[in-house]
C-alpha cells in the first residue's frame, strides 16, 4: 500500500500529531509512506514534501483570506507542484485532514483527484470548515450546520477575513468542489459522533462517515505518575487547565471569572501559550509545558481538570487529564465530552457560568474516582485509533 497524508502541519499540534503517528503505523505494517505539509521545517523518520517553500506562499494565501474571504482558495502554484508529487507517488489511499491553513488550493486539489487519480481518498474532519461557509468552529448553534453566517462578528473567527463577505459564494463552490469526487471514492472520517451527525446534515450527506476517535500515546504518561495514583493533599483545591495556545473560543475569559470568583476557595493554574493575553492574578499561568513528565505531574496533582471551550470537536486535552486520574469538568460544546462518564466528568450547559461554578466547588477526586478516571482515559489509546484507521484503508482498497 502506498499511503499519502495531507495536512497544514506534521508533529505540531493535535492534527500534526495525529498525522505522524498514523504514518508510522502504517509504515511499520509495511506501507510506503509520503506526508505532504503546509507549514514549519519538520523531520520525519518517513518521507516528507514541504508544499510551497519559504514563508511567501503562507502570506499571499493569508493575505487573499483577509482581504477577498479566499480561505482555501490560493496557493494555486504550491498546489500545481503538489499535484506532480502526487502523480509521480501514486498513492493507493490519500488521506486528507485539515486543508485550511493557507498553504493549498482545493480546487486544484479537488479537480486533480476527482479527473486524474484512482486513489482512494479519506477526510479526517478536524473541524467544519470543509461545509462551512467561513470559519472552522461552531461559533454559535452547536448542533445545526452552519450554511450561512448569522452574524457579522462570525468573520473574526479563524480564518478571519476583514473586508469581504463571501459566505454564499464559498459555500456553494465549496460543494461544487468538494463533491466532484464521488461517494465511492471518498470517504470521512468523524473524531465524533457530534461531527458525524453534522456531515450526515451536511452536503456531504450521501457520503459515508466513519466515526474513529482521535487517540492519545497512553503509555508516555503512565511512564511519569507518581504512585500513588491520588496525591492528597490540604489546603484548597487545585483547579488546572490546558490548551496549546490560549483564546476566548478556548474559554479564557470563564477561567479569568472563575479564578477571581473561587479565589478563596480555588487554586487555578493555566497551562499553555497566552501570547499576551490577560489572565486574572490568583491564576498562576505557567506558559507552555512541552516536557510530558511535567505536564503529567499538573495533571496528576491536580483535583479537577476545568475546560471551559466554546467549540470543540473531540477534547484530548480531557483524555489526558483522565489517564493522569483526574476528573474533568466541561461545557457541552461539540464532541468535547464523549470521552466522559458519569463517574469521570460533568458536562454543563455550553457558556453557562454559574453551573460551571457548581460542578467545580461539588467535585471530588479520591482513590476510586482517579482510578475510575484512568480506566476512561485508557480506551482513547493512539494504537486504537491508529488500528481503526489501518482496517479502513485495507477495507477501501479490497473494495476498490
Amino acid at each position: 500500500m502506498r499511503l499519502l497524508e495531507i495536512n497544514s502541519v506534521v508533529n505540531f499540534g493535535s492534527t500534526g500529531k495525529i498525522v505522524s503517528d498514523l504514518a508510522l503505523y502504517a509504515q511499520h505494517h509495511g506501507a510506503e509512506v509520503l506526508v505532504c505539509y503546509g507549514r514549519g521545517q519538520a523531520q520525519a523518520p518517513f518521507a516528507l514534501y514541504r508544499i510551497g517553500r519559504g514563508k511567501l506562499n503562507f502570506y499571499e494565501a493569508a493575505l487573499e483570506t483577509r482581504l477577498f474571504d479566499n480561505a482555501g482558495f490560493a496557493s494555486r502554484y504550491p498546489t500545481k507542484k503538489l499535484i506532480k508529487v502526487i502523480d509521480q507517488f501514486q498513492p493507493d489511499v490519500i488521506h486528507l485532514h485539515n486543508l485550511h491553513g493557507y498553504y493549498i488550493n482545493v480546487a486544484e486539489l479537488f479537480t486533480y483527484l476527482a479527473h486524474h487519480s484512482k486513489a482512494q481518498v479519506v477526510w479526517t474532519l478536524h473541524d467544519i470548515w470543509p461545509f462551512s461557509p467561513h470559519a472552522a468552529i461552531m461559533a454559535l448553534d452547536q448542533n445545526k450546520v452552519p450554511t450561512t453566517i448569522l452574524h457579522h462578528s462570525e468573520l473574526s473567527l479563524y480564518p478571519q477575513t476583514w473586508f469581504w463577505n463571501r459566505k454564499d459564494h464559498n459555500y456553494w463552490r465549496k460543494q461544487q468542489v468538494f463533491t466532484q469526487l464521488p461517494p465511492e471514492r471518498l470517504h470521512f472520517v468523524a473524531p465524533s459522533k457530534w461531527m458525524a451527525t453534522l456531515v450526515h446534515n451536511s452536503f456531504f450527506k450521501n457520503y459515508p462517515v466513519a466515526v474513529i476517535y482521535n487517540g492519545i500515546d497512553v503509555q508516555q504518561f503512565i511512564n511519569y505518575l507518581q504512585k500513588p495514583l491520588y496525591q492528597s493533599h490540604n489546603g484548597k483545591k487545585r483547579g488546572l487547565a490546558v490548551a496549546s495556545v490560549w483564546n476566548n473560543n478556548k474559554g479564557l475569559s470563564y477561567l479569568n471569572q472563575i479564578a477571581h470568583l473561587l479565589a478563596d476557595d480555588l487554586q487555578l493554574t493555566l497551562v499553555g501559550d497566552l501570547r499576551g493575553q490577560h489572565v486574572d492574578e490568583h491564576i498562576n499561568a505557567v506558559g507552555a509545558v512541552p516536557d510530558i513528565a511535567q505536564l503529567t505531574q499538573f495533571y496528576q496533582q491536580a483535583d479537577v481538570f476545568i475546560n471551559p471551550t466554546l467549540a470543540e470537536t473531540f477534547g484530548l486535552t480531557n483524555v489526558e487529564a483522565l489517564v493522569c486520574g483526574t476528573p474533568v469538568i466541561t461545557f457541552a460544546a461539540g464532541g468535547n465530552a464523549e470521552m466522559l462518564t458519569n463517574q469521570t466528568g460533568t458536562v454543563v450547559p455550553r457558556g453557562n457560568l454559574p453551573a460551571l461554578l457548581t460542578a467545580i466547588k461539588q467535585s471530588t477526586k479520591n482513590d476510586v474516582i482517579a482510578q475510575l478516571c484512568q480506566q476512561q482515559g485508557i480506551k482513547f489509546n493512539k494504537n486504537k485509533m491508529n488500528e481503526s484507521y489501518w482496517h479502513l484503508y485495507q477495507q477501501l482498497l479490497k473494495g476498490n
